[in-house]
């Protein structure tokens, strides 16, 4: 299988904040869900996913995606105040 360029995560993850920000929490979280499976410690894809599956109603799995942002990256304050709009 060839590599995957990582920048194509970084567009999946930019595509899908977009379609979040126009209210496609659906085709966001499609794309949220092929960029961390190109890059598994995508800390930001998984933020955004966590969004789009709030806005879906699904705090379960959006509280998983939020802590699975803390992962690569030092856990900052924006991070554990997302996490906390669903505990």
């Amino acid at each position: 299988m060839p590599e995957i360029d990582s920048t194509f995560a970084e567009a999946l993850n930019y595509r899908g904040e977009s379609k979040i920000n126009l209210g496609d929490d659906e085709g966001a979280k499609s794309d949220l869900d092929k960029a961390i499976k190109f890059s598994p410690r995508y800390a930001d894809a998984y933020t955004n996913r966590g969004f789009a599956k709030y806005n879906m109603e699904d705090l379960q799995g959006s509280y998983f995606d939020f802590s699975k942002s803390f992962g690569a990256q030092s856990p900052d304050a924006d991070k554990y105040f997302n996490r906390g709009l669903v505990s």
